[in-house]
């Protein structure tokens, strides 16, 4: 929960400095970013979710790009290198141990997939090798079909059609996503 309070706020604050240019929002942002890196490593995958995001709300130009991109460099660095010098004494590289954890923990998302839209055979201590692939696959399919039949990959994503994070119904929040 502390990782997406850190996520949701960057977010909201990044929406703040796209709507009114001002660099404190963006150095707040950065703080964000920083601060949910801190709390946990999925937080690596911040800036990909955030660009995809931005893709479909609104048209970023590449000036606002190119500041990110630095933010989320400068932020990885200084993260990589506080955990590496955390973990020194440790055989193995970091970036070794992050590329083995990610390939052998990658087909959990699949079935976590499956049991947020399919909930069956539910556990309080979910293990991977206890837990099916088979509904995850049938919801990949499912939403694939889904977005197909709707043709909503065609249309510009807005938040009035999405709707499924009440936190961002902040005020000036929709004005920030809609911003152009």
């Amino acid at each position: 929960m502390l990782l997406m309070i850190f996520i949701l706020s960057g977010l909201l604050v990044l929406f703040k400095y796209i709507e009114f240019q001002n660099p404190v929002f963006l150095f707040l942002y950065f703080i964000l970013f920083l601060v949910s890196l801190f709390t946990k490593e999925s937080a690596v995958l911040v800036p990909l979710i955030t660009l995809l995001l931005l893709q479909f709300s609104h048209k970023i130009n590449w000036k606002k790009f190119l500041s990110l991109a630095v933010i989320w460099s400068v932020a990885l660095i200084i993260w990589y290198l506080m955990r590496a010098h955390a973990i020194e004494g440790r055989k193995g590289s970091a970036v070794g141990e992050l590329i083995n954890a990610g390939v052998a923990r990658g087909p959990a998302i699949i079935q976590y997939l499956g049991k947020i839209i399919f909930p069956v055979n539910l556990s309080v201590y979910p293990i991977m090798r206890d837990t099916t692939m088979i509904w995850g696959l049938i919801a990949i399919v499912f939403i694939t079909g889904m977005i197909i039949l709707s043709k909503s990959y065609r249309k510009p994503l807005t938040w009035n059609r999405v709707d499924m994070v009440p936190a961002f119904h902040f005020p000036g929040a929709d004005r920030a996503l809609h911003h152009k």
